[in-house]
């Protein structure tokens, strides 16, 4: 995604996220912020978010849709 956004693909403990354990989500304008928690992959995340439906030709479908995002406290 460009550089202001971001797709993150997450894994909820316990799995209960489905076949794959893998939720995937978009974050619009969430770069910056992102880069300031100095995220990496396994990083342990406090997300709010929304379901919504992309009604993109490509890529729709109900999508996670990320609200607000900071490092978890556990």
């Amino acid at each position: 995604m460009k550089e202001r956004h971001i797709r993150l693909e997450l894994i909820q403990e316990p799995v209960l996220a489905g076949p794959s354990g893998v939720i995937r989500a978009v974050g619009w304008d969430l770069a910056a912020r992102v880069a300031e928690l100095g995220l990496a992959q396994g990083s342990k995340i406090d997300l709010a978010y929304r379901i919504r439906e992309n009604d993109h030709a490509d890529y729709g479908g109900l999508e996670v849709e990320i609200a607000g995002i900071d490092l978890s406290a556990t």
